[in-house]
């Protein structure tokens, strides 16, 4: 099972890091203005503080449930469903909560937005990352169980 939530972690962070660079840091270096959520994370630091370890948490969670997910026989696509639902939600809900409690105005609009881009995370990642990570872990983490 270590196995198995070290490459959740190891695949997932380096996905979620260059999807943060692409999506955020680089718009915002180039244009130097842009949406709102570019702005706001940019200017605080709490965001830096409390959301990348959650997500190293949630990819482990993840990885546990994947685990378990494919020993008890699931399919590759259910597999990842559940782990894209899991690690997404816990992404989602944190950034949301830190979105709420520091911004000024609009705060539906911005739970609006990050509720569908829940939605699109969520179905992006049980196609893309968590079908390969599901890959992965049957491949060389149940391998190794038995």
């Amino acid at each position: 099972m270590r196995l198995s939530i070290g490459i959740s972690i190891i695949l997932g962070s380096s996905i979620f890091f260059f999807g943060f660079v692409s999506s955020v840091m680089i718009p915002n270096h180039l244009f130097s203005d842009g949406l709102l959520l570019i702005q706001w994370i940019t200017e605080n630091e709490i965001w830096k503080v409390i959301l990348f370890p959650t997500g190293l948490i949630s990819l482990g969670l993840g990885g546990k449930i994947m685990y378990h997910s494919i020993l008890k026989g699931y399919s590759l696509i259910k597999s990842s469903f559940k782990y894209a639902l899991l690690t997404n939600s816990i992404l989602w809900t944190v950034l949301s909560l830190l979105i709420t409690y520091n911004a000024t105005s609009d705060v539906g609009l911005f739970l609006i937005l990050g509720l569908m881009a829940f939605i699109c995370c969520v179905f992006l990642t049980t196609f893309t990352t968590g079908l390969l990570i599901a890959y992965l872990i049957k491949a060389f983490g149940i391998r190794g169980a038995k």
